[in-house]
């Protein structure tokens, strides 16, 4: 693929390269190959937001195994890096950044109109660019003279469509919840929204109580802790005549519950 890219662009340098990273391998080979000596191309990985080994293990300054969370971005969906690629990355990486699923979705979708065969592990490297800021373009040095690479490395394939965490408003995402029906995606969605905004998320199992999960987020030694202990187990409606999760009368406690976690969480 590289030498398919040189032969492409002929003369012309490559300035960035968005890279979608699993284990990191295929990574890699890409850093390997443009920080060749001499060259000055920003090689940026991309990862699914629940899967982003290699993201957190920059963060710590360790390589670092987690725990993912299914992620249609099936071929990125790993949660340790590469023994070998990790020393390489960790050196030669220009920056990391993770997209949500929903993002590489409609990214895949945008590749197909144009008559490109992507899966969603493709679109990633798209969605990771479609989601730079003006702020971030300038700080990765990215205008209109910039010679971008969007390695596609998956064909388009069938997928379950998957739900968007960016949704902050407190109904839209209670509309989403309620639509849920079992336990377990409940919490996989609720983990995405986590990770989405950069809380760490915490699974915790056991045999008497099932699967749960806690999100943190660290202030300083001089703050007070606040906790939100929700259940987000799921539970029938039937016979009840209005639709109690969005009810707009008595005192709407559950629309303000959400729109306090929502609040807290961007303060």
């Amino acid at each position: 693929m590289m030498a398919e890219i040189e032969e492409q662009l002929g003369e012309q340098e490559v300035t960035h390269a968005f890279v979608p990273v699993g284990v990191g391998s295929f990574a890699q080979a890409v850093t390997t190959h443009f920080r060749q000596q001499g060259s000055s191309t920003r090689v940026i990985a991309v990862e699914p937001d629940t899967a982003a080994c290699l993201w957190k293990s920059l963060k710590c300054g360790r390589s670092t195994a987690i725990r993912t969370v299914p992620t249609i971005m099936a071929g990125l969906d790993c949660g340790t890096v590469s023994t070998s690629a990790w020393p390489i990355l960790s050196k030669g990486l220009y920056a990391s950044m993770t997209i949500s699923d929903f993002e590489a979705h409609s990214a895949a979708i945008y590749l197909t109109s144009l008559g490109i065969s992507a899966g969603p592990c493709s679109g990633s490297t798209i969605a990771a660019l479609r989601r730079l800021s003006p702020e971030d373009k300038n700080r990765l040095e990215i205008d209109s003279n910039s010679i971008i690479v969007l390695p596609c490395t998956e064909g388009w394939r069938e997928y379950d469509v998957p739900l968007d965490v960016a949704v902050e408003d407190p109904i839209e995402l209670t509309e989403i919840l309620k639509d849920i029906d079992a336990a377990k995606p409940v919490l996989c969605y609720m983990a995405a929204w986590l990770e989405h905004r950069d809380v760490k998320v915490h699974w915790i199992e056991s045999i008497e109580d099932g699967l749960s999960l806690t999100g943190i987020m660290h202030g300083t030694a001089f703050t007070k802790t606040v906790m939100f202990n929700g259940d987000l187990d799921t539970a029938t409606l039937t016979g009840c005549e209005n639709d109690l999760l969005l009810s707009e009368s008595a005192d709407g406690k559950s629309c303000k519950a959400a729109a306090a976690m929502i609040a807290l969480l961007k303060s």
